[in-house]
Order: structure tokens, then C-alpha cells, then sequence
């Protein structure tokens, strides 16, 4: 094996791990915790999309924040197992040649159902089937996502489909 290889191998394992530690850590937080960061990501969605939110009634602004919170954290949870499911994707075409998207599928679906299960014990957190099933077609977009550049890098160089 090339040394190229190699690095290539080192770096994807570090990349999913990484991604896995960041998503353990994020549902390791408290309900305080994970409002608070999210709160703040919400405020920023809403003030971009809307400028003069500030300036609603407060009912207005409560109805906004609520929803617009929920799709935060809804696209929050659909990211972060979309990168994992990406570096899944590419880690695993290192190592074989077919069933590469299945499988990264099926690893990162089984990190979803752990994640949410390990929400359980987080303090005021609880786990949630609708959240597993998000991350689970987050995995999956991640994982098409790597399968379509693999398959761009392959035909410009040449080569057959990824």
C-alpha cells in the first residue's frame, strides 16, 4: 500500500471519529445547554431571513422563535450525521469496493440509535425515534453526497462509477 494511501486512510479515520466525538459531545449537553447554543444559531437564522423581527409583537416573535428552533435543530441533527455519513462513505471505499453506501448507512444509523439512547441519561434530555430516523437519512445524504463526488472524480479521470 502507497504511502498516499495510507495518510488518506489515517486522515478519514480521524475525520469520522472526530465527527463521532463532536456528535456524542453535543448530545452530552444539558437541555440548558443545548437551547443555549441552539438559541443562538436560531436568533441568526431569523434575524438573516427576517430583519425586522425585533420590531413584532412579542407573541409574533415568540411563534417564530418556537418554530424556527424546531427547524434548527431538526437540520442540526440532519448535518451532523450527514458529515458523518460522508466520511463513512469515503473511509469505507478505502477498504472496499462495493456496498460501501449501505454499509455506511447501516454504521451510521446504529451511532443514531446509541446517540439517542445516550440522550436518555443526559440530564432534562430524552431520546427521540423521529431524531433517529433524521440522522439516519442525514447518514444517508452524507454517504450519496461522497458516492456523487467519488463518481465525478472517477469519470473525470477516466475511470468507472464509484
Amino acid at each position: 500500500m502507497s504511502v498516499n494511501r495510507r495518510l488518506i486512510r489515517i486522515a478519514l479515520w480521524i475525520a469520522v471519529i472526530a465527527t463521532a466525538v463532536m456528535i456524542f459531545c453535543f448530545s452530552a449537553e444539558t437541555r440548558e445547554e443545548s437551547a443555549e447554543t441552539s438559541d443562538g444559531i436560531t436568533l441568526l437564522v431569523i434575524r438573516l431571513f427576517d430583519p425586522a423581527y425585533d420590531s413584532r409583537p412579542p407573541e409574533e416573535q415568540m411563534n417564530i422563535f418556537g418554530f424556527t428552533g424546531r427547524v434548527v435543530r431538526k437540520c442540526a441533527h440532519f448535518s451532523e450525521f450527514a458529515l458523518l455519513g460522508f466520511f463513512l462513505k469515503l473511509l469505507l471505499t478505502q477498504y472496499m469496493e462495493k456496498r460501501t453506501s449501505r454499509l455506511s448507512w447501516g454504521i451510521g444509523t446504529l451511532y443514531a440509535m446509541t446517540d439517542e439512547a445516550h440522550q436518555v441519561f443526559v440530564d432534562e434530555r430524552s431520546g427521540s425515534a423521529v431524531d433517529m430516523l433524521i440522522d439516519s437519512c442525514g447518514v444517508m445524504a452524507g454517504a450519496l453526497v461522497a458516492w456523487a463526488l467519488l463518481t465525478l472524480i472517477a469519470r473525470a479521470r477516466g475511470g468507472k462509477q464509484a
